[in-house]
């Protein structure tokens, strides 16, 4: 039976009426089972046979691979060639996105799935697997400019097709460091501690309103601040992910401008000079830098100075602060108007065990000027030749002339000649002794007729003489002893008396006598010695000066003619050289109570005191010089005394009315 049906089969075939193909049958992916009317065929690629018995006769291909779906094809004979592809699709499977914060681009496997960026979206997913079998996954991505993309896998063994991707702010280290360190850091207004610091992963948004394609970072502002440095703001953004903030902290600083009046002036700040421009206006850059963790800041001090062959000023010290970043400082110099003035005086010391003359040198300060700043303007009436000093003076009971000593320095000691001139300083001065001695301290008699002085003419110590006093004729020796004695004055009593101060060996101290000039009976006026005895013209009290043995400071004393216990007329201060007037009410002097307007200082001036009121005296004088050594003109109404104003010693006048 067999045998004749494959006869019939070969019959037919050689008659015609069967067709046979032979067919390739390949699949897509490559190794997929192949079934022929679900026979299995093997993998492909599969050579088949087709045999068409009949026109409508049809076979069916089906390719299997896992992961992808069963694909049949249909084999006719009219359509039949000799290859076959079968071309599997994979497993499909839809899912849903949605998309936070903001609007994003996805992407599936690095592909994109949007041309913009979108919060929701759907999508078929295809699935497939690998050589080995497993199921391949997909990655989805959701991405924005300014956002850490998100990524989620998506597998096909997934229970659920939703899905959400959450993008989040980019994030970086922020390092802020200063130079000084240890300031305050802020971070838009808000403190987030001390430099150097670093904040941790800090987040950075973008802004995304402008809409899609569009963008920008948001900006934020460090702030530092340290004390006694001004706050740094600086800009704080994603900065393509820079991490290091430095911040270098600038110390206050000021150009400073120093203008003197005069011009010119040198100034030094901190000791060193300052350049000037051409307008001689000092300018300097100056740096305020802290000195503690206060804030406090440093200071600077500059000295000023100005000094021409003309004229020099004070110096000016000032202290140059930061002051809110002042820089203008205008400096009026206040010139220098006193001098020093040498001087040499007549000084009675104590060697060893006995007194002895010496001429001392001193300096002492005069003003440039000469007038007083308000009221009579004194006049001056003689002048000490330069390198001499005037010692003392006198004026005539008739107020016609002035005698005055002269002192100077010799090299075999001191020498002092005595001169006369008229009151009003015409004609000049007239010498009344040689110059070969000490003659010193000159002084007229009440009567007018003699100057009594003294001299140490006839030995080495001083002794009181008398001349007449217009100079001519003989010297007459009043005083004899062993002692040297000064500031002779002889009253208007009756029987003319000798005042004089003495300095005995056997006394430390100097005494005060008295003695008729027709007598050589002293009479020791005080306890406590004296200096500068001057008799009142009503005869009856003498002023003199005692030093304070603790202070050094000399008083004014007042005391009976005929000694006793002496009357104090002023305290504190220095107070010398007291005169009376020519009725004996007031007493003129020299005192250093007064302040120097220009400096500050003491300095003698002219003073007058009423006897009956010696608490209240009266300033005459004010220049800032030294004025001393009054006397009264007869009348009262003028006052004569010694003075170096203007820089050399001389003789003035000035009203007392």
């Amino acid at each position: 039976m067999k045998a004749t049906l494959m006869l019939l089969a070969a019959v037919l075939l050689i008659s015609g009426c069967a067709t046979q193909r032979t067919v390739t049958i390949t699949t897509q992916p490559p190794d997929a089972l192949i079934k022929v009317n679900n026979v299995e065929r093997g993998t492909s690629p599969v050579i088949e046979k087709f045999v068409f018995q009949q026109p409508t006769d049809v076979f069916y291909v089906t390719a299997l691979r896992k992961g992808f779906q069963d694909q049949t094809v249909t084999v006719t004979r009219e359509g039949v060639s000799d290859s076959l592809k079968v071309t599997l699709k994979p497993y499909v499977r839809k899912i849903s996105m949605i998309i936070q914060p903001v609007p994003a681009i996805i992407s599936i496997d690095g592909r994109p799935l949007t041309p913009e960026p979108v919060s929701v979206f759907s999508a078929d997913v295809p699935f497939s697997v690998d050589p080995k079998d497993n199921w391949v996954d997909h990655t989805l991505t959701a991405e924005r400019t300014g956002y850490i993309k998100d990524e989620q896998v998506v597998k096909w063994s997934d229970t659920t097709s939703l899905y959400t991707l959450k993008l989040d702010l980019m994030r970086k280290d922020v390092k802020i460091t200063t130079d000084p360190a240890g300031a305050k850091a802020y971070i838009d207004n808000e403190e987030v501690g001390t430099t150097p610091l670093t904040i941790r992963q800090r987040p950075f948004e973008y802004d995304t309103s402008a809409g899609a394609g569009t963008g920008a970072w948001v900006d934020h502002t460090i702030k530092v601040a340290k004390p006694g440095y001004d706050p740094i703001e600086t800009k704080l953004s994603w900065d393509d992910g820079k991490t290091d903030y430095p911040i270098t902290l600038v110390p206050k600083h000021k150009r400073v401008k120093l203008t003197t009046d005069p011009a010119g002036a040198e100034v030094k700040i901190d000791g060193t000079p300052v350049r000037q421009d051409a307008n001689g206006v000092a300018m300097a850059d100056l740096i305020y830098t802290p000195i503690n963790d206060k804030g406090e800041l440093r200071t600077y001090k500059a000295h000023i100075t100005k000094k021409t062959a003309d004229a020099e000023y004070y110096p000016v010290d000032l202290t140059l602060a930061w002051e809110e970043g002042k820089v203008d400082y205008p400096i009026k110099l206040r010139e220098i108007l006193s001098q020093p003035t040498a001087a040499t005086e007549l000084a009675i010391v104590r060697e060893s065990e006995d007194w002895a003359v010496r001429a001392k040198a001193v300096s002492t300060i005069s003003m440039k000027f000469v007038t007083d700043p308000a009221g009579d303007q004194p006049q001056k009436v003689a002048d000490a030749p330069k390198g001499q000093t005037i010692g003392s003076l006198s004026i005539s009971p008739d107020g016609q002339f002035l005698v005055y000593s002269l002192i100077s320095t010799t090299q075999s000691g001191p020498k002092s000649v005595m001169y006369r001139v008229r009151a009003d300083g015409t004609g000049g001065s007239t010498a009344l002794s040689d110059g070969r001695s000490l003659d010193a301290t000159p002084s007229y008699t009440a009567a007018g007729d003699k100057i009594v002085f003294s001299s140490n003419r006839a030995g080495k110590r001083l002794s009181i003489w008398a001349i007449n006093s217009d100079g001519l004729g003989g010297v007459t020796r009043y005083t004899t002893g062993e002692s040297n004695d000064l500031w002779p004055v002889v009253d208007a009593s009756a029987k003319p008396r000798l005042f004089y101060q003495a300095h005995i060996d056997t006394r430390p101290d100097p005494r005060l006598y008295v003695v008729r000039v027709d007598s050589s009976l002293q009479t020791d006026l005080t306890t406590l010695g004296g200096l500068e005895p001057k008799v009142s013209p009503r005869n009856d009290a003498v002023v003199y000066t005692l030093p304070n043995d603790k202070t050094g400071k000399r008083d004014i004393y007042r005391v009976s003619d005929r000694g006793g216990a002496p009357e104090n007329l002023t305290s504190d201060d220095d107070n010398i050289n007291p005169s009376f007037d020519s009725n004996g009410g007031r007493i003129a002097f020299a005192s250093d109570r007064g302040k120097e307007a220009e400096d500050g200082r003491n300095n003698f001036d002219i003073w007058i005191m009423d006897v009956a009121n010696s608490g209240q005296p009266k300033q005459i004088t004010r220049n800032g010089s030294v004025d001393d050594l009054p006397v009264f003109d007869p009348t009262g109404d003028a006052v004569y005394f010694r003075s170096n104003r203007g820089g050399s010693w001389g003789i003035w006048r000035i009203s007392v009315k």
